[in-house]
């Protein structure tokens, strides 16, 4: 559970729940495309959540249990695939 304060001086407190499983595995490996998929579905999914507020890397690293290193390709790569 966290809280912020608006600009209005308005304070929320909420809970941040994402729930992705989208697994499509080989044998007991999950192929890298999955991974990547389903933390860039976790990541999209904070952020519209967040709406618009600045959210670290290693939040998200965190709430997906990944590399802060892996997050960031991540919003790299959803970056350029915005334009």
């Amino acid at each position: 559970m966290e809280s912020a304060t608006t600009s209005h001086g308005v304070k929320k407190t909420y809970i941040l729940i994402v729930l992705v499983n989208i697994t499509y595995s080989v044998g007991d490996v999950m192929s890298a495309t999955s991974v990547q998929f389903t933390v860039a579905a976790h990541i999209m999914a904070a952020l519209g959540f967040r709406d618009g507020e600045e959210l670290p890397s290693a939040m998200l690293a965190e709430s997906v249990n990944a590399d802060t290193t892996f997050v960031r390709k991540s919003l790299s790569k959803l970056s350029r695939a915005s334009r």
